[in-house]
């Protein structure tokens, strides 16, 4: 298979722009004097995503990740641009792509409220043609890493949202599509729920080499699952690259001293953050600076403790957004 070959997903010139109706002083006007406002949602991305690959796709609210999505998934059609997903358009052949996707989307479930879930995935059995011995070998894989047939009898309604989300996913899985979307899959869940999530994806990226697409903003789902990153800011693609590069933008280093410490004047000017009760202070300085600045702070003989850490995407990101790291 060559490189080319490999290509599932092909994105370029996308541009997705909505036009609102901009606000007047009372209701008459908002009817008939329309003035429409045009928002540029996506503006001219281009991405190549391979057979297999597990990316994040990330950016602050409003920055077009959703409509994104959605545009892949074929929920919104482009206005400007190509989609071309395993040789599909996904909003022109919708009905033939949707055999081969699965979808989560956090405000639109996949499971009928007042039914048990079981009632549900029977159904999507036969939509998607699944033989009798499939299913059951697929709730049989499902069980075994999320625990789940407790909850097949239950009605939707009746479930916590771990479990919820634990039988959307379920769900949107059970007909093994070769490409899965998940929009904040982990949200408000609990540890054990998302460890739950986090083993169930890369086993299923490991054994069917299903790629897997997800906008979040919990950062360990990046750190645990997924190997690339796409960053989108204003509709715009910011940083599309392994997350190991973006880890590398961050040319600082943060270094951890405990202590009832007394700094000179040029060493507290490096101090971001402290905290007189435990005594802890956090300073930042350039990566070649280091080793000077650890000799310095290793002078000081009330300093009790020190630690270097290494950047965190959390950090890095939260900089990326303030412009202190330009992309």
């Amino acid at each position: 298979m060559t490189e080319t070959d490999d290509i599932i997903i092909d994105v370029h010139g996308l541009q997705k722009k909505f036009f609102l109706n901009e606000e007047y002083g009372n209701l008459f006007k908002r009817l008939f004097q329309k003035k429409l406002k045009e928002i540029s949602a996506i503006d001219d991305i281009d991405f190549k995503i391979r057979h297999g690959e597990k990316v994040a796709v990330l950016g602050k609210n409003g920055a077009g990740k959703t409509t994104l999505i959605k545009i892949l998934c074929g929920i919104l059609t482009q206005t400007q641009g190509s989609v071309c997903v395993m040789g599909y358009h996904p909003n022109q052949d919708r009905y033939q792509y949707s055999y081969h996707i699965g979808v989560v989307l956090g405000q639109k479930s996949l499971l009928w409220y007042n039914i048990p879930v079981m009632e549900s995935l029977k159904l999507y059995k036969e939509i998607y043609e699944i033989n009798e011995e499939q299913f059951k070998s697929r709730i049989e894989l499902f069980d075994t890493i999320f625990d789940i047939r407790k909850l097949l009898y239950t009605p939707v309604r009746k479930l916590s949202l771990g479990q919820r989300m634990k039988c959307e996913i379920v769900a949107a899985l059970l007909h093994n599509p070769e490409i899965l979307f998940l929009d904040e899959p982990t949200i408000g869940l609990d540890v054990l729920s998302k460890q739950q999530i986090y083993e169930l994806l890369e086993k299923v990226n490991h054994t069917f080499k299903t790629t897997i697409i997800l906008t979040t903003h919990n950062i360990s789902d990046v750190e645990r699952l997924c190997d690339r990153v796409i960053l989108i800011d204003k509709g715009k693609v910011l940083f599309d690259n392994r997350k190991e590069e973006l880890l590398e933008l961050d040319t600082q280093k943060t270094i951890v001293i405990k202590g009832n410490v007394c700094f000179d004047e040029d060493v507290s000017s490096y101090i971001v953050s402290s905290n007189e009760e435990i005594k802890e202070y956090i300073l930042r300085c350039e990566k070649k600076n280091v080793s000077d600045m650890i000799k310095r702070l290793k002078e000081i003989p009330e300093g009790s403790d020190i630690e270097i850490r290494g950047a965190d995407l959390e950090t890095i990101l939260a900089r990326i957004y303030k412009g202190d790291i330009v992309v």
